[in-house]
């Protein structure tokens, strides 16, 4: 009850702050019952484009346990509505779950209609704050954004993470979560040149949203309490300045015992929004950035420190004990041939000093794109920065999860080159090689016993037969990975082959692929896929499609490969409507 109140007070005061300057002089008011009059009189009151779909697929497969459901249906809509200058963006999902993945039925929507500088959240939306506070999280409820001139408003309330209990029958080995909600604003003032930002997150979960009791894990119910500055300023033409500070107040366990009530004081306590126990931590993230805007580019220097187990609960995952000193620039060469962004520095972990094992090491990205004649083309990418990627628990193509693992990627690269062949330009070859090194997060912890490192190349043609309406395109690719006691290879070749018939109105596509696997240097695996897909346009703004997929995976010689020899054949018809 009394966050409650303290929620209440707060909106209240800061939309009293930043309503009461504007001037909503009877001229205004004037102008808008103007334009709201001209849109009634030419029937504009009411406009809606957008598109809605639906999908129906079925399975069959043979040689191993179901992976998909017979049958399954989805229904998307992406709504744009405008009523009287209001506009209000829709969007949803509907589907019959799996049974499978013991899913059950599902729904994901979210509306946000905006009018003028207010804009209203609400269903399945997200928000962001700032990097440390709330960042990269869908949230199920609603929120506001207020922007009257130069003034700033949000606020968001809502639940961050289902209940989820443990279920040792599931395929995807979901990790189990208590129900967490959170709430949070943002207020400041923007006028382009300077900018400051008062930021206030805070998170729980349901010790109770979970019927029973928690066996296999360590998962604890958390709660957590954030503070956030965001400041930037423009000196002159040239120099500029940008800050953003955080206070994180996180309680690893509320089941922990409770400490001395005098033990914290009311500073600590952030005015009664957030008890401690002796599960409670205090820990700080900063980062500023000098900016320097010359004719030769844009050059920063840059530095960031994250205390040791700081966290946010309005992040999917954050990286913590480290300390970076960069520098980095932006520029363009040789008549803008050449354009290229580099940051590069020092990072050092160990903050506290309390680890037997500290490290410092030189980071780095580069990023550079050379393009010396107009058909030919050269990109790079090279990175050894920790960054966290939101991967699916397991790729299913008829079934949204509402699940995701997540992986940090330490190291990786990247190398494309593409050439415009022929008088007309109308093929392109392509080449294409990537590395990366990577590790699975499970429980907030990072598996250092689970490290992958894969390699990549692609070699690829296209080529387009506008007279024919026909595209044409071939490529080869090989994958190398090396995943904890096991080695595999994968050399695949594949063809596709596109035409369009009857006036446009007819599209067929097909393609096929057959790939070879081998697994600790024995040829494991002969896989062969086909894919065929016809799309029908009907009265402009109608499609129908239909999909097959078959995958055929046999095993060579009795080898042990990757899972079993199987057969699998998937069906669909997709219907499209877009206005």
């Amino acid at each position: 009850m009394k966050i409650q109140y303290s929620i209440s007070i707060m909106i209240g005061c800061f939309l009293f702050f930043l309503i009461r300057p504007i001037d909503l002089n009877g001229q205004a008011v004037d102008n808008v019952l103007k334009d709201l009059k001209e849109r009634s009189s030419e029937g504009e009151w009411f406009k809606m484009n957008g598109g809605i779909s639906s999908a129906f697929n079925f399975n069959h497969i043979s040689g191993i346990p179901r992976r998909f459901d017979p049958f399954s249906w989805r229904l998307n809509a992406n709504l744009n509505f405008d009523i009287m200058g209001v506009s209000a963006p829709f969007s949803a999902v509907f589907s019959n779950g799996s049974s499978v993945y013991n899913l059950p039925k599902y729904s994901f929507y979210g509306l946000s209609p905006s009018y003028k500088y207010i804009t209203l959240h609400l269903g399945d939306r997200s928000m962001n704050f700032s990097p440390y506070t709330l960042s990269g999280h869908n949230f199920y409820g609603a929120g506001l954004e207020l922007k009257p001139g130069n003034f700033r408003f949000s606020f968001m309330y809502g639940q961050l993470k289902r209940a989820r209990a443990e279920d040792a029958n599931s395929i995807q080995n979901f990790e189990p979560s208590y129900e967490r909600k959170g709430w949070g604003f943002k207020t400041g003032y923007d006028n382009g040149k300077s900018k400051l930002s008062v930021i206030l997150f805070n998170a729980a979960d349901d010790p109770l949203s979970i019927p029973i009791p928690l066996t296999s894990t360590t998962i604890q119910p958390q709660a957590n309490v954030v503070l956030g500055l965001e400041g930037k300023h423009q000196f002159g033409k040239v120099v500029s300045l940008a800050v953003d500070v955080a206070r994180s107040a996180l309680t690893r366990n509320q089941h922990s015992f409770d400490i001395s009530p005098d033990h914290y004081n009311t500073f600590q306590k952030l005015g009664g929004l957030f008890e401690p126990n002796a599960s409670s931590g205090f820990y700080h993230a900063i980062k500023t950035s000098l900016g320097f805007n010359t004719d030769l580019g844009q050059f920063n220097l840059n530095h960031e420190r994250i205390d040791p187990g700081y966290k946010t609960l309005g992040s999917l995952y954050f990286n913590n004990d480290l300390e970076n000193i960069t520098a980095s620039t932006t520029t363009s060469l040789f008549k803008k041939k050449l354009t290229l962004s580099a940051n590069a520095g020092l990072q050092r972990n160990n903050l506290s000093g309390d680890r037997s094992n500290s490290s410092n090491r030189f980071i780095g990205a580069v990023n550079a794109g050379y393009t010396p004649t107009d058909r030919l083309n050269f990109n790079l990418a090279i990175s050894n920065f920790s960054t966290t990627n939101r991967m699916r628990a397991v790729t299913v193509p008829v079934v949204q999860i509402d699940s995701i693992i997540l992986v940090q990627t330490n190291q990786s690269g990247n190398l494309s080159v593409s050439y415009l062949a022929g008088k007309e330009k109308k093929s392109v070859l392509t080449g294409m090689f990537s590395y990366q090194q990577s590790n699975s997060i499970e429980n907030d912890i990072i598996n250092k016993d689970q490290t992958t490192t894969y390699y990549m190349g692609i070699l690829a043609f296209n080529r387009s037969i506008p007279e024919l309406k026909l595209n044409l395109s071939a490529s080869l690719m090989a994958n190398y990975g090396l995943i904890p006691n096991i080695n595999l290879l994968t050399v695949a070749p594949s063809f596709n082959i596109s035409k369009s018939m009857l006036e446009d109105k007819l599209n067929l596509t097909t393609s096929t692929s057959f790939s070879s696997v081998w697994t600790n240097g024995n040829n494991s695996n002969r896989i062969f896929t086909i894919q065929a897909n016809a799309g029908y346009r009907l009265l402009k703004k109608h499609q129908v499609s239909l999909q097959m997929n078959w995958v055929d995976n046999k095993q060579n010689g009795g080898q042990s490969g990757v899972g079993e020899a199987f057969s699998e054949f998937t069906g669909g018809v997709t219907y499209g409507l877009n206005f």
